[in-house]
């Protein structure tokens, strides 16, 4: 998938070969509308691919956002309970599901959901690509929480650099520094830039008004 810094493919005149991405995230449905990966996986789908996000739940009851299919599991919001019942429910899940709807790729964010991921591996004959996605570093790695925040995403990275088949980052400083740090090939990490809604984000309506700007 070739995209431009919005996300987007980055020729709308080229022919696109339809894919079925899966993209596995453990965030909770209260936070959906503030991810700016939602734009990203619009932007997929805008360009004619099958998009499917998976992920936990507590109240979500909307379980399409425009031309994104959403597979909601109900699963009330604790912490690390959830994690690990996500995980359970992934590694139960995602075989079958791959059996059945046959994606091209599964995509999944260093947060802790790479472990629901083992049981697919003995199905990677069918063809399917596992991509380990990556929008930020671990920040705020003091306490408890930052410290399982911090092993989350080096032990997703450890894992992907060696039984994925690739990993995408969201800018080339970010790469140069993930590569640098786990001795991952340069080759096997590409850049897939984030997404902005620009009928929302247009800075020529307020060229005028700072305020708003800010606000």
């Amino acid at each position: 998938m070739k995209t431009n810094g919005n996300g987007m493919n980055s020729s709308k005149n080229s022919t696109v070969i339809s894919k079925k991405i899966v993209w596995v995230e453990n965030i909770p449905d209260y936070y959906l509308h503030k991810m700016a990966k939602i734009e990203i996986l619009k932007a997929l789908a805008q360009n004619g691919h099958n998009v499917t996000l998976v992920m936990p739940y507590s109240s979500l009851r909307n379980k399409k956002i425009e031309s994104i299919q959403i597979i909601a599991i109900p699963l009330k919001s604790i912490r690390l309970l959830t994690q690990l019942m996500f995980n359970i429910f992934l590694l139960l899940f995602l075989p079958i599901y791959i059996l059945i709807r046959k994606p091209d790729f599964l995509i999944t964010a260093p947060n802790g959901t790479i472990f629901g991921f083992f049981s697919t591996f003995f199905l990677k004959k069918l063809g399917f690509k596992l991509c380990l996605d990556i929008r930020s570093t671990p920040v705020g790695t003091a306490g408890i929480q930052g410290l399982i925040n911090l092993l989350s995403f080096n032990s997703s990275v450890s894992i992907a650099k060696k039984m994925f088949d690739g990993i995408t980052i969201i800018t080339p400083l970010m790469k140069k520094e993930v590569c640098e740090k786990f001795s991952i090939n340069p080759d096997t990490m590409g850049i897939f830039g984030s997404a902005v809604r620009t009928e929302l984000f247009d800075f020529k309506k307020y060229t005028k008004e700072r305020k708003i700007i800010r606000r």
